[in-house]
């Protein structure tokens, strides 16, 4: 029977559990974040969390988890100040090259003496990056409860509540204003025993805080552990099939962090222990096994990072995971190697594996792995057959792009670089695939220049067996990431890899030319298939440093004559001049390339003939005479001039008929623009010659349709007269050919451009000295176009020297009446003031204008011509090939008769399309640019570069060797090439000027001894 001292004493127990129950914890008790009032009012995220709180809902509020993952969590405790300083200065250094390398996130105890290594350590990788790690502080509540203030405590209330419970935090001095209170008090021999507990401060390094309210030291050291077990197995990590590695650093092996390692332990992490002192004993966990631990004594941030990955592999973890980290963090090849031989799915040849394993050593761009993986087993084809897409995806791609599959990859670079790379083949069942190693290398090459990944661009262009023409492909590539570069520094380095992507292009022509010309020159033009059917000349039509090589010249010279014989003694110019006049005699004294080669011995002249055109009869001749760029250059502007000569003759004379001429020649040339346009689409329009033939055929029919009304026939002659000007301009193209004219006319483009900004500043100057003139001399004046055109007339002719004096000063001719200047019957006169103010800033104006803006823009204009004049040889060179080019590609028939080439075009078209014509393109077109030789002579051609290019390519080393010297020295090196190459220049044009006056002597015996070789040959055929 109970008493009345036991119900009492029951009573009072079960009261007793009531009021724990109430005071217990709850799940999540306070969150919100944290402001450091004495640290610029940084804020934190924080909250109070006990055992039973799900501590993987609150990273996932945080934002943690969703778009900020990682691949490492490196969980820290201990106390460093037990340790000698240059362990803990290492330390940090190594912990500072792990999370640049990983971006790991760090768990730390934000209480213990280890958050001074990890405050050093996260502001100095956020000083020498960009990059923010995720540091999360872990500390006690009661340490941080008494100095929390709630937004309702605080009298400004600035903080407001939000869906959770917020607070504001005071946390005066951090940690280092800590220490050097103490080292100052210590030094004064003061007590420190009243100042404020370190450990009860919080650093601004962290960037959440996990506040644990639990009871005892073991259960705090049980939900620390639970912490970095959540984030770990909590899918927080890149990869969703593994989990997150979890290192525990134990900084000095202090017997209350013995607990934290065998929790570790049993939780299956990694233990490293830093301790220059550490005494070897091994602990054990509670069932009795060794704990996995790693000692970390001293040495390199390489030494630290190779000790963090044994750790990692000692705590059991997957060999496949380990070789994932060892990418991730630039672990040196060796380590790399050895893991690579302990891998059992890498040694089973599963591709899938190997690809992934590839595909992140290249995102990380480490070109010593990268070759590494491909020498001990990583299929190259396969892997761009499954993976390219996805790099494009991921590392290349701006906005409005997307990139679903290789094919997409094609037309990403066609878009980009303008060429149609050939990166896949249909296999049997349909698949898109890759079909070799050198198309694969070709595609890595590409994505790793649009990635900035420039140390394996290098490396995947060394692996190619065309490199001058993958070094061209790289500079055109590096010229789009030019134009789309946000920053002037961006753009300077892309500047200077585009010309060490010419350097070593031509490195390889140079040796290539300079053992045999012949081959050289058919290297340039070779068709590239792997490259989308173009050819290294082709390649290079926007570099002008590799245009102006002697090689691409002479393939230009070749072009620019051909079929004809390039060589000046074979085709004189007075037997171009005079078959020009006289086409029938151009069956008679002119020679064709393959009746040159038929006559020399040699193959060099019959580089550019077509197999199909190889009749040397007179009617051929007369035929092939026609089809070369020089013959039809020069029809076309003497065509041209007749055109202007008759648009003269009916502004001047108004003949109706002549004008219906022009008219019909006008229209021919919009038809010849229209097809243009159809054929280079947006490429018509970034040449400016392009624009000036739109403006001119605009221009002609505004003034014909404003000509033939009566109303507006006066406007319209004014608008042909324009016309005529713009007309006339446009054969200025000719003369881009010229090596004394062309740069002039590139001056003149420049010069507009600085004409362009001065004018702004004259305007600027002109209008205001206007205005102020005007209001001085006729204040109240009427609004009207007149006004104002008489406002502007006098300042801008003053520029000029017509100061108009008469017009300030009073004469018999005008009135101060106000009746009769504004009937019109009498000029009005000036205000009297004006004859005192007036002069006053004329003269000023005058100043201005004649003494300082014109000799501005004199030496904007000089500076402009000295630095085309520099490089006048560069444009030229360009100039004189876009020239070639556009007349090689253009028909026989010039304007007007070009018309009916065109509805030839059309018809043809037609006809191909109702397949009347099913082979027609089946066989490769071949012109000048682009030659398709045989399948015995393009092997040949492309093993002999193959041979020159890995004799000649640029060894790393002498890069790293002239960069290495200082910037005059560099400079002196750079003057010395030039030297070379303006000596070589010139020692080429002597050569080219002096050969044909030695030759002279003999002229006539052999070209007498060709003519009869060639008459011989008729005859026989007859």
């Amino acid at each position: 029977m109970f008493t009345r001292r036991d119900i009492g004493s029951k009573l009072r127990a079960r009261r007793e559990a009531v009021d724990r129950k109430e005071r217990s914890p709850p799940p999540v008790l306070t969150q919100g974040r944290l402001q450091f009032k004495d640290h610029g009012g940084a804020v934190k995220w924080f909250c109070r969390v006990s055992d039973a709180t799900q501590v993987e809902d609150v990273l996932r509020e945080w934002g943690l988890g969703t778009g900020l993952t990682t691949s490492l969590l490196i969980s820290v405790t201990g106390d460093s100040t037990s340790l000698p300083s240059d362990v803990t200065i290492r330390a940090g250094r190594g912990l500072i090259g792990v999370i640049r390398t990983t971006g790991a996130w760090v768990v730390a105890d934000a209480h213990c003496g280890a958050m001074e290594v990890v405050g050093d350590t996260v502001r100095r990788v956020e000083a020498s990056s960009d990059f923010r790690p995720i540091v999360i502080g872990v500390s006690d509540w009661s340490r941080i409860k008494d100095k929390l203030k709630t937004p309702s405590q605080h009298r400004n209330g600035i903080y407001t509540l939000e869906s959770v419970y917020r607070g504001h935090v005071s946390a005066s001095p951090d940690y280092q204003s800590y220490q050097s209170l103490k080292r100052a008090q210590s030094e004064d021999g003061k007590s420190i025993g009243d100042t404020v507990d370190p450990w009860d401060q919080l650093d601004t390094c962290f960037t959440h805080f996990l506040f644990l309210d639990v009871g005892k030291e073991k259960e705090r050291q049980k939900v620390r552990a639970s912490i970095d077990s959540c984030i770990a197995t909590g899918r927080f990590g890149k990869s969703e099939e593994t989990n997150v590695p979890v290192v525990l650093t134990v900084f000095g092996a202090q017997e209350r962090s013995k607990a934290a390692i065998r929790l570790a332990a049993k939780n299956g992490h990694s233990v490293l222990v830093i301790d220059s002192q550490h005494d070897g004993q091994v602990l054990r966990t509670d069932d009795g096994k060794p704990c996995p631990v790693k000692v970390f004594s001293g040495g390199t941030a390489e030494v630290f990072a190779q000790t963090l990955m044994n750790a990692v592999i000692s705590a059991n973890v997957a060999v496949s995971e380990c070789l994932r980290l060892a990418i991730v963090w630039k672990m040196p090849e060796h380590s790399i190697l050895a893991l690579l031989e302990k891998d059992r799915k890498w040694q089973d040849d599963e591709q899938t594996y190997r690809n992934k394993i590839f595909a992140l050593a290249l995102e990380r761009d480490i070109e010593g792995t990268a070759r590494l993986l491909l020498e001990h087993g990583v299929h190259v084809a396969d892997f761009c057959t499954e993976f390219l897409h996805v790099l494009f995806q991921e590392t290349c791609l701006k906005k409005n792009e997307t990139v679903k599959d290789i094919r997409d990859v094609e037309r990403l670079i066609y878009q980009r670089a303008r060429v149609k790379l050939k990166l896949t083949v249909t296999d049997e069942s349909g698949k898109a695939v890759v079909p070799g190693d050198q198309t694969a290398y070709l595609g890595l090459f590409v994505w790793a220049l649009f990635a900035h990944m420039h140390e394996v661009a290098t490396f995947f262009w060394g692996q190619l067996n065309n490199k001058m023409a993958a070094a061209l492909l790289g500079h055109q590539c590096l010229q789009w990431l030019k134009h789309h570069s946000e920053s002037e520094e961006g753009r300077e380095v892309v500047r200077d890899l585009m010309a060490e992507y010419t350097a070593r292009a031509l490195k390889i022509l140079d040796g290539c030319y300079g053992e045999k010309k012949g081959n050289a020159k058919k290297l340039l033009v070779r068709r590239r298939r792997e490259l989308g059917g173009t050819s290294c000349i082709l390649l290079a039509k926007n570099n002008l440093v590799f245009i102006q090589h002697p090689a691409c010249q002479a393939v230009l010279n070749d072009i620019w004559i051909a079929p004809l014989a390039a060589e000046n003694e074979t085709n004189s110019t007075w037997r171009i001049v005079l078959s020009v006049f006289m086409p029938f005699l151009s069956g008679f004294l002119l020679v064709m390339n393959r009746e040159c080669a038929g006559t020399r011995g040699d193959d060099e002249g019959a580089s550019f003939c077509n197999t199909a055109t190889n009749c040397c009869g007179c009617f051929r001749r007369f035929y092939r005479f026609f089809t070369s760029p020089i013959v039809k250059f020069t029809y076309t502007k003497l065509l041209y001039l007749v055109f202007l000569s008759l648009f003269a003759h009916g502004l001047i004379t108004e003949s109706k008929y002549v004008f219906i001429v022009v008219a019909c020649w006008v229209a021919t040339l919009l038809i010849e623009e229209v097809f243009q346009l159809c054929t280079k689409r947006l490429q018509y329009f970034y040449d400016t010659w392009n624009w000036f033939d739109l403006l001119a055929i605009f221009l002609f029919a505004i003034g014909t349709a404003l000509k033939y009304n009566s109303r507006s026939r006066e406007a319209g002659r004014i608008v042909l007269a324009v016309d005529f000007i713009v007309f006339s301009l446009r054969i200025l193209q000719a003369f881009t050919g010229l090596r004394n004219i062309g740069p002039m006319i590139i001056m003149i483009k420049k010069m507009m451009i600085d004409l362009g900004y001065f004018l702004i500043i004259l305007l600027v100057v002109v209008v205001s000295y206007a205005i102020a003139t005007q209001s001085i001399m006729f204040p109240e004046s009427e609004p009207s176009m007149d006004t104002a055109f008489r406002t502007l007339r006098q300042p801008y002719w003053s520029i000029f020297g017509e100061l108009n004096l008469e017009e300030i000063e009073d004469d018999d001719s005008c009135s101060h009446n106000e009746t009769e200047w504004r009937s019109g019957t009498v000029a009005r006169c000036p205000d009297h003031v004006s004859k005192y103010a007036v002069p006053i800033l004329l003269g000023v104006y005058m100043l201005i204008v004649q003494v300082l803006l014109l000799n501005l823009l004199i030496a904007m204009f000089s500076y402009t011509i000295s630095v085309v004049q520099e490089e006048a040889d560069k444009h030229w060179c360009y100039l004189r090939f876009k020239l070639i080019r556009r007349y090689h590609d253009r028909s026989f028939l010039v304007p007007p008769f070009i018309v009916l080439y065109h509805v030839y075009q059309v018809a043809f078209t037609v006809y191909r399309s109702i397949g009347r014509c099913a082979g027609c393109m089946e066989e490769e077109a071949s012109d000048a640019f682009c030659k398709v030789f045989s399948t015995s002579e393009d092997e040949r051609l492309q093993i002999w570069e193959q041979m020159q290019s890995e004799m000649d390519v640029e060894q790393p080393g002498d890069r790293a060797s002239l960069q290495s010297l200082p910037r005059r020295q560099r400079r002196t090196e750079h003057d010395r090439r030039r030297l070379n190459e303006h000596t070589f220049t010139v020692y080429q044009d002597n050569h080219d000027r002096l050969r044909p006056m030695a030759l002279r002597s003999n002229r006539g015996t052999e070209h007498d001894r060709r003519r009869l070789n060639i008459l011989s040959e008729e005859i026989s055929s007859c």
